[in-house]
């Protein structure tokens, strides 16, 4: 009945507001009561309501002393509602008494007492530690519950070991720490360890991966949602730094049916991070695997992966033919991200696969809706327009678009290519290129109007067009416009 009461009396207090003065007897009588719960109660009540705020301070400093850490939490919490940057100087008394029970016996109180202080100083920094009370903390993590060891950690990274020797004592209060079997506490001293070492950039973060890597495999193995989450957080910083150490089990990075999206991209980056030339072929057989994926997030992700690792590694443009098959698919928009992969690799060198990239080019160009994936397609135009049979039609596509006149670098861009490719193949596109001057010189944009006119006198001298456009004789220039 009483926290019916009082969750009315919360509800209603800026209504009705004579209520609040009539509920402070009752109030300050109910904080005497024996009963823990009730004076919690009053306490998180007064600290809701604005027009009770005096008395919350009236209150507050016994609460914070109370006998019952209960009361105690939820006074160290409730601090954080009441002080602020206006009156934080005149409450030096509480934020001390904070600063104090971060020392209390209940691990509770510490999480609430630093959480508060976190968020009152938020404006200074937050709560300011020493190297004491790091260790401190350290010796009583144990004690915290998983949901507070997080909190306990974010607290840590706020002190910078002032020294090598620090450090040092630091990396071993953690040893046990780094070997605990509870994920939370692992996976926060791991990553704490190594922010240490970085603060102080010395080079103990290869013994520190070495240290915990049968711990990630476990984990990667056998963790749920969360936990792997938080893993894999902590991996995806320092892979790119120590490749060879998670290379050894990078199959456990492969994706599996019950990981959630967000594992799922996690993954699929750090595989792209981790590809060497002994497991190129096993990490790009998940990576196509997965370019299929239901979800646009992870289809997105492997897509981009796949175009990365394809371009560090050329041998593997005989994926391409299974990677192009993919543009069939009508979910997603695949065909565009892939048409966006296929734009940044270079088809010189191998006339079979450029043929069959061109060839997929043509056919789904009609499927291209968004800018980025015009840019793509008219930089194939730019590069390849002599090979591409109707890349004179793919831009009269483009220039019927009304959509397309919304975006002043698609415009741009559209216009250098068709006067690229009309030194290329002038029968074909003469029409063209005078339907696309005359729409630019009624822009209303002044920078494309300049730009057409520039092009306009640039094309009275066609020998010159052609050497400032690099185009010869005989070829199409591969350079590319930025």
């Amino acid at each position: 009945m009483m926290k019916v009461l009082y969750a009315f009396l919360t509800r209603y207090s800026t209504n009705i507001a004579d209520l609040n003065i009539l509920a402070t007897n009752s109030l300050l009588k109910d904080f005497q009561d024996p009963n823990p719960f009730i004076r919690r109660l009053v306490i998180k009540t007064i600290c809701s309501i604005p027009c009770l705020f005096e008395l919350a301070f009236q209150l507050l400093p016994q609460a914070l002393c109370d006998s019952s850490s209960y009361v105690r939490c939820t006074a160290a919490a409730a601090c954080s509602l009441v002080i602020t940057d206006s009156n934080v100087k005149d409450n030096q008394e509480v934020i001390d008494k904070l600063y104090e029970m971060i020392r209390d016996p209940d691990p509770t109180v510490v999480c609430s007492s630093l959480s508060a202080l976190n968020e009152i100083l938020y404006s200074d920094g937050g709560v300011v530690i020493n190297s004491k009370i790091i260790f401190y903390l350290l010796s009583r993590i144990s004690e915290f519950q998983e949901w507070n060891v997080t909190v306990i950690y974010l607290v840590m990274k706020k002190y910078v070991p002032k020294n090598t020797d620090e450090l040092l004592r630091f990396l071993n209060a953690l040893d046990d720490k780094l070997l605990d079997r509870n994920p939370a506490i692992f996976t926060n001293a791991a990553d704490l360890a190594l922010h240490y070492i970085q603060q102080l950039n010395k080079d103990f973060s290869e013994d520190i991966i070495q240290q915990i890597s049968p711990q990630l495999k476990l984990l990667l193995s056998h963790s749920s949602t969360e936990t792997l989450a938080s893993v894999l957080d902590v991996i995806e910083v320092f892979v790119p730094k120590h490749k060879a150490v998670f290379v050894s089990f990078y199959k456990l990075f492969f994706c599996r049916f019950s990981d959630t999206c967000i594992i799922k991209v996690k993954k699929l980056k750090i595989l792209t991070e981790l590809i060497n030339s002994n497991n190129v072929l096993d990490i790009a057989d998940e990576l196509l695997l997965h370019c299929c994926d239901i979800t646009r997030e992870v289809s997105h992700q492997a897509v981009h992966s796949f175009s990365t690792v394809i371009r560090r590694y050329p041998e593997l443009k005989t994926h391409l033919n299974t990677f192009i098959s993919l543009m069939d698919i009508q979910y997603n928009d695949l065909s565009e991200d892939i048409l966006s992969a296929l734009s940044i690799i270079d088809l010189n060198g191998d006339s079979h696969i450029k043929d069959v990239v061109l060839a997929a080019v043509s056919k789904h160009a009609d499927k291209v809706n968004n800018v980025e994936s015009k840019l793509c397609l008219l930089k194939f135009i730019g590069r390849y327009g002599r090979e591409i049979e109707d890349s004179p039609y793919m831009i009269e596509r483009i220039l019927n678009d009304e959509l397309s006149f919304q975006n002043e670098k698609l415009m741009s861009f559209l216009l250098m290519i068709t006067v690229k490719l009309f030194l290329i193949r002038p029968e074909e596109m003469q029409l063209i290129l005078g339907q696309v001057l005359q729409n630019f010189q009624k822009s209303s944009c002044l920078l494309l109007k300049k730009q057409a006119s520039l092009y306009y006198s640039l094309l009275k001298d066609i020998p010159i067009s052609k050497k400032v456009f690099q185009i010869d004789d005989t070829c199409l220039s591969t350079s590319e416009t930025n």
